[in-house]
C-alpha cells in the first residue's frame, strides 16, 4: 500500500482498466481492492476518487454484472472513509441508483440458483451498505432512502437489520431537539411529491409507509403542540388529506374495474 501511495495516479490507471479484462479471473482485481481497503491506503483512495469517468465507464450497462460489482465495491470502501463522498460525485450515485433499480438486480437477488455467481449474491446488500452511508450523511436525500426499502419488498433471506435501525432512528421525533423538525417535516413531504408514482410499486409502498410514514406520524403527533404544528403543519395536513382520499378513489375505481 505505502508504493502505491507513491504512486496511485498510476496504480490506478493500471489496475482499472483490468477490472474489466480480469472481470471473470479476478485476481488481480482483487488484489487492488484488497489494497485499497487497508487504512494506510489514502492517497490510493484519493487517486481512485479522481477517476470517476473511468469507473462510470466500468458500471456501463452492456458489461459483465461481475464488472459492475467491482466498481460497487470501490465506491463501497470510498464512502467506508469518507461518508460524503457520494454526496460529492452525483453521477455516480445516479449510477447506482439505476444499477439499483433495474429490474434485472431483484431477479438476480431472489435467484434460488445454487451454482447462483457469488458476485450476484453481493450485488444487493453491496449497494444497501453504500446508500446507508450515503443517508447516514445526507439525511436530505430522502429519495435514495425511499428506493432503498424496495429490498423489503423483495423475497430474501436476509434481515438488513441495520437498515432498519436506521430507519427507527430517523422516525423518532424529539420533543426538545427543535432543530430536527424541519427534516422530519422533509421526509413527509417528499413522500406526498412522490407517492403517487412509488404507488405503482405495491409492496414498496406500503414498506415505505410501514416503516417511515407511519411510525414518524404516530410520534409527531405523541409529542407536544409546538412540535406537531412544526412537522405537520396546516399545508402538509392537506397534502395528507389529499393523499388519503385521492388514494381511497383509486382503490374504489380499480375494484370496479
Amino acid at each position: 500500500a505505502k508504493f502505491l501511495n507513491r504512486f496511485s495516479s498510476d496504480a490506478v490507471e493500471y489496475f482499472l482498466p483490468r477490472v474489466k479484462a480480469n472481470a471473470a479471473d479476478g485476481l488481480l482485481v482483487r488484489l487492488f481492492l484488497g489494497l485499497l481497503a487497508l487504512p494506510a491506503a489514502g492517497e490510493l483512495r484519493a487517486a481512485l476518487g479522481q477517476h470517476e469517468d473511468a469507473m462510470l465507464d466500468l458500471l456501463h450497462p452492456i458489461l459483465e454484472h461481475a464488472v459492475h460489482l467491482h466498481v460497487v465495491v470501490m465506491v463501497r470502501t470510498l464512502i467506508r472513509f469518507d461518508g460524503h463522498w457520494l454526496q460529492q460525485h452525483p453521477r455516480t450515485l445516479k449510477a447506482l441508483m439505476e444499477l439499483w433499480m433495474h429490474d434485472g438486480r431483484a431477479v438476480r437477488m431472489t435467484s434460488e440458483e445454487l451454482t447462483q455467481p457469488l458476485h450476484e449474491l453481493r450485488e444487493t446488500p453491496y449497494l444497501v451498505d453504500c446508500f446507508l452511508r450515503h443517508c447516514e450523511h445526507t439525511p436530505s436525500d430522502v429519495h435514495v432512502l425511499f428506493n432503498m426499502l424496495m429490498v423489503f419488498a423483495e423475497p430474501c433471506s436476509r434481515e438488513y437489520a441495520e437498515l432498519k435501525k436506521f430507519c427507527r432512528d430517523v422516525t423518532h421525533v424529539s420533543a426538545t431537539d427543535a432543530a430536527s423538525w424541519p427534516k422530519k417535516r422533509l421526509i413527509i413531504a417528499r413522500y406526498l411529491d412522490s407517492w403517487q408514482t412509488l404507488s405503482e410499486r405495491v409492496m414498496h409502498n406500503v414498506n415505505i409507509l410501514k416503516m417511515l410514514l407511519i411510525p414518524l406520524l404516530e410520534c409527531v403527533f405523541r409529542r407536544g403542540a409546538e412540535c406537531r404544528a412544526a412537522v405537520v403543519d396546516q399545508e402538509l395536513a392537506t397534502a395528507l388529506v389529499n393523499m388519503i382520499l385521492s388514494s381511497h378513489k383509486q382503490g374504489v375505481e380499480a375494484a370496479a374495474a
